[in-house]
């Protein structure tokens, strides 16, 4: 007895002692590096991709990296010492702070797979892109090379990410990279308004990621595949905005949107209309710059969702 005791004493020992070193080995080392497969490509220049661009930065990139004077130089994003503290980078065209000595190539290959070009991975609230149309992906490069005063040269340099604990061992254990598209893709049909939804919902405007479970289960790759998928209850959290829980936007018709008509959605998601007469929560991006017809095809999409009774307040009741 006494014996068998002492095993099981000497066993519980080592597992102590293997958990503290795995502790002490997150703690002091670096986070992983990544390869860096940057394709060799050029993107053209011109005034219709530029002005996609804008409208896909001006909710999917400027929420994060805008700073108070409306140039694209970043942030403060995250003040949570426990899991990190992170600042939306500059991605202004200057090159020692923002991103200009970055080729077109490693912009998709960041924006792709979200390996930045010193192969450490992006932070999980940054968006990655597996697949977006490729005219897309050009058109956002082409905007951060265009002439626009939100991304001329800023000197501003934001601290790199400084993990918690349990940010680095998020990033050892959970966060991945992904792969580049092994073909090309293309522009998804506009007359199928279902099909368009989404993709603007679920690649350009991020609404599957927010408004799933959580960031940590979102799945990129296959996003139906999410626990939650637009159910909600995901913890939103933006230094100076405060933070919440993501609302259920599917057709339940009470704990989701369900009671909602197309011309709600539109004024919600557009102009920012809650349907009591609130605007809503700032943590909500602004997605001005989409037509009503883009935001009827998210609309359509969510039609095809399962519902689900997940019961997560709405955006207004969240801020009383």
């Amino acid at each position: 007895m006494k014996k068998a005791l002492k095993i099981v004493g000497i066993g519980t020992g080592l597992i102590v002692l293997l958990l503290a070193l795995a502790a002490l080995y997150n703690q002091v080392a670096d986070t992983p590096s990544y390869a860096v497969n940057a394709p060799d490509l050029q993107v053209q220049l011109n005034s219709s991709r530029i002005a996609r661009g804008a409208k896909i930065i001006s909710a999917t990139c400027s929420y994060c990296h805008q700073g108070k004077n409306g140039q694209l130089d970043g942030r403060l994003l995250v003040d949570d010492p426990a899991f990190a503290i992170i600042y939306g980078p500059n991605i202004t065209q200057d090159t020692a702070a923002g991103i200009g000595t970055y080729t077109d190539g490693e912009l998709v290959h960041l924006l792709r797979t979200g390996i930045k070009k010193n192969g450490k991975l992006v932070m999980p609230m940054m968006a990655k892109m597996p697949h977006m149309a490729d005219e897309d992906v050009y058109s956002i490069i082409a905007y951060l090379r265009s002439s626009s005063p939100k991304v001329q040269a800023s000197a501003k340099e934001q601290p790199a990410p400084k993990l918690g604990f349990v940010g680095k061992a998020l990033s050892r254990l959970v966060f991945r990279p992904l792969s580049l598209p092994e073909a090309p893709i293309p522009f998804p049909d506009t007359n199928d308004r279902v099909a368009y939804g989404k993709y603007l919902a679920t690649d350009l405007m991020e609404c599957a990621n927010c408004h799933s479970a959580s960031f940590e289960t979102y799945n990129v790759v296959e996003p139906q595949k999410s626990p939650g998928y637009f159910a909600g209850g995901n913890t939103v959290a933006i230094a100076g905005k405060g933070s919440l829980l993501s609302p259920n936007i599917t057709m339940h018709p009470e704990k989701g949107i369900g009671k909602w008509d197309e011309a709600t959605f539109i004024k919600a998601v557009k102009y920012r209309q809650h349907p009591n007469g609130t605007e809503l929560n700032p943590i909500m991006p602004n997605y001005g710059a989409y037509s009503e017809s883009e935001i009827a095809a998210v609309w359509a999409y969510l039609q095809t969702i399962p519902v689900s009774d997940n019961d997560v307040l709405l955006l207004a009741e969240q801020e009383k």
